[in-house]
């Protein structure tokens, strides 16, 4: 009997403390008196090093005292049956990416989050703005469409694929840097950031339509991270698309027989060989190859342009008409995304030109995901 009114003297005396423990860390956030907080969750955690609320005090005092890594330290450790875990791992992931400069860190937890909560749009928003600014497309276009299956896609999800294959950001070039200096020899981050080098002009700003978007600034970086990453797509798509521009179809057939194996399922090389085939007036074979860019990228109005000139040139005027106005279409859908201020906050009408040609173009997850955003049950 003794020993049985003993441990129920404990477990009450172990209540009673952390009941205080978590009554004096609310006065103190009420208060904002984060000092306290962080001594009140230190005491309650030397008491239960294994309490999850007290990890949860103590990291929000780390925060707001500007504690980062000590604040990162304490959520790692929530164990994952807390009710509060993902709150807690997104708050984690948000500051190692924002506060740390540590994105490939805050990417392996957002992932692990949507492990967990498919639908969870926070993390879905972040890595599509991960994957546009780093210029990784594929990545990109399977993130937006993944957040669309949950209904979990953000704002900017629809302008961002409709700009898939010519995804330039002001702060491009400043923000892959700094990431570049947490991650030296990144290969995604060299990549991204000898595009965006390339693409800025001499006035420093980054073309945003039309043939400036690929006239050269310093190629320097493109050029060394081609003979560096072989494999990696951007810079060869570059060095084509200004090869394109010059005319210069012998440069254009060389480079693509550099093209690693992965570059099957870019639909912006099958629209290359197109171009290719037309200069050599192979019409049939280019129309084939079009056609396979279309397929791989519905949003690229320049493959369908090219293939409408095809058309055009085997007498196949109807359907020549057909593709052209689509091209057009979705050549001026372009040019006014690149005009807006910012992906996020576009004008209902310019939204709706999105669902038109997303309509006729697809995705169909994307085009329905958009659908129950303008017209809500």
């Amino acid at each position: 009997m003794t020993v049985v009114l003993a441990v129920a003297a404990w477990i009450w005396t172990s209540q009673h403390r952390i009941t205080g423990f978590e009554r004096d860390a609310r006065k103190a956030v009420l208060k904002g008196d984060w000092t306290t907080l962080k001594t009140i969750s230190e005491d309650w955690l030397r008491w239960d090093p294994a309490t999850n609320d007290g990890k949860a005090y103590y990291a929000e005092a780390c925060v707001q005292l500007e504690d980062y890594q000590a604040a990162v330290d304490a959520l790692h450790h929530v164990s994952e049956d807390y009710h509060g875990y993902l709150s807690a791992q997104a708050m984690r992931a948000e500051i190692l990416f924002s506060d740390l400069n540590q994105p490939l860190e805050a990417i392996d937890v957002w992932n692990k989050i949507l492990t967990l909560e498919p639908a969870a749009d926070v993390p879905h928003q972040r890595l599509i703005y991960w994957y546009a600014m780093t210029l990784q497309r594929q990545k990109l276009v399977e993130q937006i469409i993944a957040a669309a299956k949950h209904k979990a896609e953000p704002r900017e999800a629809y302008a961002y694929l409709v700009l898939a294959d010519d995804l330039n950001f002001s702060d491009g070039l400043a923000t892959v840097t700094r990431w570049l200096s947490q991650y030296p020899d990144n290969q995604i981050l060299e990549v991204a950031q000898a595009v965006y080098a390339a693409k800025v002009t001499s006035s420093r700003s980054l073309p945003k339509f039309g043939t400036s978007t690929v006239m050269p600034g310093d190629r320097s970086l493109v050029d060394r991270c081609h003979e560096k990453y072989p494999e990696a797509l951007e810079p060869l798509a570059l060095l084509i698309e200004l090869a394109i521009f010059d005319g210069d179809s012998e440069k254009v057939r060389s480079l693509l027989g550099k093209a690693p194996a992965n570059a099957e399922n870019d639909g912006r090389f099958w629209r290359f060989r197109g171009w290719l085939l037309t200069a050599g007036k192979s019409f049939e074979a280019a129309a084939t190859s079009l056609r396979r860019a279309i397929e791989l990228g519905p949003w690229d109005w320049r493959a369908r342009l090219f293939l409408a000139d095809v058309l055009r040139k085997q007498g196949k005027n109807e359907e020549a008409a057909t593709v052209g106005e689509l091209a057009m279409q979705g050549k001026t859908l372009h040019g006014k995304l690149l005009q807006s201020p910012n992906a996020r906050d576009l004008s209902l009408e310019l939204v709706n030109e999105i669902y038109a040609h997303l309509e006729q173009t697809g995705p169909d997850v994307v085009q329905n995901a958009l659908a129950s955003r303008l017209n809500p049950e």
